[in-house]
């Protein structure tokens, strides 16, 4: 009986060793996994909405144009113009920057808006062809520290296909009496939605 407790301790042993050498590993794995994103997690991180549309100035558009087609306004480039200004001279001199965008028109042109600050498109306005147009500025965009891609993840809420004026008014009525979270629109998405989708970005 003595011997078998004996053999039991020495076993349970064993086992506290192991389980602490493995956890050990595992914490060494989990520094080194934190180590590795924090050289490539960005030193700043900055939020900025896109300008203008023209739906934030006709909402009846949305009966006849999808909203991932929206542009913007001539006072939303301004103001996407403007932003990137701001932002350059917020960041030190040669700082790199990635943009990530969403792929719906309104917030790709606030991209361009912004992007201008560094270079202006303008000074590719003499080539008659806008996809060589592009290609050259992102060129020379990216020769100055500027990269992007797209994420379909941050897009706005979508509040439905077409969206009819009344019955998005009915909607939101519904919604404000159901609950803001949690209501999703017909044919489109729930806060809870866009709250999920966004957590993975």
């Amino acid at each position: 009986l003595k011997q078998q407790q004996q053999q039991q301790q020495l076993q349970q042993q064993n086992d506290i060793s192991f389980s602490m050498r493995n956890n050990s590993k595992q914490q060494l794995s989990r520094q080194n996994s934190l180590s590795s994103n924090a050289t490539c997690l960005p030193s700043k991180l900055i939020l900025v909405r896109h300008g203008q549309s023209e739906g934030n100035i006709d909402e009846v558009l949305y009966a006849t144009k999808p909203d991932n087609a929206m542009r913007l306004t001539k006072l939303g480039w301004e103001m996407a113009r403007m932003a990137g200004k701001a932002l350059r001279e917020q960041l030190p001199p040669n700082e790199t920057v990635h943009f990530i965008v969403s792929p719906y028109a309104r917030t790709v042109e606030t991209f361009h808006g912004l992007a201008s600050a560094w270079c202006d498109p303008e000074e590719f306005s003499h080539i008659p062809q806008r996809s060589k147009r592009l290609k050259l500025w992102y060129s020379k965009l990216m020769e100055m520290g500027l990269t992007w891609h797209e994420d379909p993840r941050i897009r706005e809420q979508d509040f439905g296909n077409y969206q009819d004026p009344h019955a998005i008014l009915k909607a939101k009525s519904e919604r404000h009496r159901f609950g803001a979270f949690y209501y999703r629109f017909p044919h489109g998405e729930s806060a809870s939605d866009v709250f999920d989708r966004v957590s993975t970005f």
